[in-house]
């Protein structure tokens, strides 16, 4: 397994690799499954699509799935070094180095309607929500309000306040401890015996954490439970 969603009605994708992406229903059964290789899932807001991505030595291999159409084709293969997560279903941010892209998701080939190429520094991460774009690099963290492309803040260091969930990972030889945070206050911890490692994905309410022994639990972030504990 090398990464997880969760969909609607209890749902939950899984990247399987070369395997392609299995859905698994509410009851822990396999309900579809789609032939494009996956090793990392960017999820539509609606949850309803996803850009799937699989390298092939310097490039990625993209392909677009349709979760209620039950759909999956190839998109194009690109050269990215980073990537948000999610998107909103149009607009995908990426970057290439040092350059910021706005990538058309609905295009036939890979279109960027908007970009910045003056990133001081290679960039390591792009986190977004419906109104904030954050771009982070090395000593650096830009920040631009959506859906107007307009920079409102750039700072030397990366701040890390206002995220009110976040989530560490420590590896030894007994597997893989998950524990989540809420501001500067753990929560929960996740103990995965025999894992190696370990994907994480914070969506609206929910932890979606998927490990290397096909394990998969969604832990709803309201209720502080476990709404699925699954082996795949």
């Amino acid at each position: 397994m090398h990464d997880v969603a969760v969909l609607h009605e209890g749902r939950v994708a899984i990247a399987l690799g070369e395997s392609g992406v299995a859905v698994i229903g509410r009851d822990g059964h396999r309900i579809a499954q789609y032939d494009q290789p996956a090793y990392g899932i960017v999820l539509s807001d609606a949850a309803d699509r996803a850009i799937v991505i699989a390298p092939r030595g310097p490039v990625l291999r993209l392909a677009r799935l349709d979760f209620a159409a039950r759909t999956a084709e190839f998109w194009c293969d690109t050269k990215l070094t980073a990537w948000s997560t999610d998107y909103d279903g149009g607009l995908w941010f990426a970057a290439l180095n040092r350059e910021i892209l706005a990538i058309d998701a609905t295009a036939q080939q890979l279109d960027s309607l908007w970009h910045n190429p003056d990133f001081p520094v290679p960039i390591a991460a792009l986190i977004r929500d419906s109104k904030t774009l954050r771009v982070i690099g090395q000593g650096q963290d830009w920040r631009y309000e959506l859906p107007s492309l307009t920079l409102r803040s750039r700072e030397a260091t990366v701040a890390v306040d206002g995220q009110r969930w976040s989530v560490t990972t420590d590896v030894d030889e007994t597997g893989v401890r998950v524990t989540l945070h809420e501001g500067a206050e753990p929560r929960a911890t996740f103990t995965l015996e025999g894992a190696g490692s370990v994907r994480v994905r914070l969506q609206a309410n929910t932890l979606a954490l998927g490990d290397d022994c096909g394990r998969v639990i969604v832990f709803d972030l309201t209720k502080g439970t476990v709404r699925r504990n699954l082996r795949v």
